[in-house]
């Protein structure tokens, strides 16, 4: 099996509920036919540390 991720961005927004979340949204597709969606959920420190290693182009400044 061929595993390729073809997507990976950090997505915020609100949950049907109505809470505020923060995630890593992968896009994996298997095989050219099956694309599975993935959402690993942050906590707000741990969003905050990503955008800001991201904004910083992961420099150790």
């Amino acid at each position: 099996m061929e595993n390729q991720i073809i997507k990976c961005s950090l997505t915020s927004g609100k949950s049907k509920k109505g809470y505020d979340y923060n995630a890593i949204k992968l896009v994996i597709t298997c095989d050219d036919d099956i694309t599975i969606q993935k959402m690993l959920f942050l906590d707000k420190l741990e969003a905050q540390l990503i955008k800001k290693a991201l904004k910083h182009g992961n420099s150790n400044n």
